[in-house]
């Protein structure tokens, strides 16, 4: 849970790998939020999402990070790692001021 205006990072617990294709999905839908290339360094944020605008951070350790946040950025998020089909669920709860 956090307030609505903080930062939160999902963390990856898992060790990536040079190979790697991390992936992050937010929601029952599993929309495309971010997702970086490790071998590449090639990173891509779906700022199209007026709910992520401007606010998500990809980490080197894929460790997903969002600012300012909203209560509308409640909700499931998943974490692929494709190649070794390893795969992370979070809910992020989000409080009104």
């Amino acid at each position: 849970t956090v307030m609505e205006g903080e930062s939160v990072t999902l963390q990856n617990d898992v060790l990536v790998e040079r190979d790697d294709l991390i992936v992050w999905r937010f929601g029952d839908k599993g929309i495309l939020i971010a997702k970086i290339d490790v071998e590449t360094k090639e990173i891509s944020l779906n700022d199209v999402d007026e709910r992520f605008k401007d606010r998500l951070q990809l980490n080197q350790n894929a460790s997903l990070t969002i600012k300012k946040t909203k209560t509308e950025n409640a909700g499931f998020y998943e974490l692929q790692i494709r190649g070794r089909e390893s795969s992370q669920r979070f809910l992020l709860s989000v409080t009104g001021e």
